[in-house]
């Protein structure tokens, strides 16, 4: 099955959410069942490199469930290095560090596949000349901060000539109304060949290069 067949099955019971008001009363939607459709879909076709804008900002413990409080920030670390893919997780704050490996010692685990750059995001993918990137995991920049959709749009256009055919681009806090981060970059993505299978609180786009048709 292609990588957007699956991508619309597996998102099919949650590809959309009602958007967040942080001055209305409502729950804010958790983004677990996200984090793990796109690890579902990692392991299923193989996918070999992500790369996340955005690291780690509290540790994992193996016994908070899909709805523990912690997991609403910055977690998302922790399922792409669960899948065994390469992982390369990049963020300009220190703390992310020791975050990470206070999440190691909590799980028991060493998580040799995953590498953790302290370095501006945007940078990083400027000077990037790794293996093509199978899933670009977006989260870099708050939500209110100084210029954040402006930056998240930077990061896909710096990361785009390293993009593999098929793959997948995900950008968290897309559950804002007028306020998400990829709010500027989703045009972009649907002139790239991009498909929208999940938009809530994590917004998920496939490429597939069976389906995209050339300019």
């Amino acid at each position: 099955m292609s990588l957007l067949r699956s991508a619309q099955e597996e998102f099919l019971s949650h590809r959309y959410t009602v958007v967040y008001d942080p001055k209305s009363p409502q729950e804010r939607t958790f983004p677990h069942r996200y984090l793990q459709s796109i690890s579902n879909l990692i392991q299923k076709h193989d996918l070999r490199t992500v790369v996340e804008i955005g690291s780690i900002r509290l540790a994992h413990h193996p016994d908070q469930d899909e709805r523990h409080p912690v997991k609403e920030d910055g977690q998302a670390l922790w399922y792409w290095a669960e899948t065994g893919a390469n992982v390369i997780s990049v963020d300009i704050n220190p703390v992310c560090l020791q975050m990470w490996e206070w999440t190691k010692g909590h799980n028991g685990k060493s998580y040799d596949n995953v590498t953790l750059q302290i370095m501006d995001g945007l940078l990083f993918l400027k000077q990037y000349h790794g293996p093509a990137i199978d899933v670009l995991y977006l989260d870099g920049w708050d939500v209110g901060s100084d210029q954040y959709q402006e930056r998240h749009l930077d990061a896909y256009e710096f990361a785009k000539p390293n993009l593999a055919a098929d793959c997948i681009i995900a950008i968290d806090d897309d559950d804002f109304a007028k306020a998400s981060k990829g709010q500027l970059v989703y045009p972009m993505l649907i002139n790239d060949g991009f498909v929208n299978v999940a938009k809530g609180r994590v917004s998920v786009w496939v490429r597939d290069s069976i389906f995209t048709v050339s300019a």
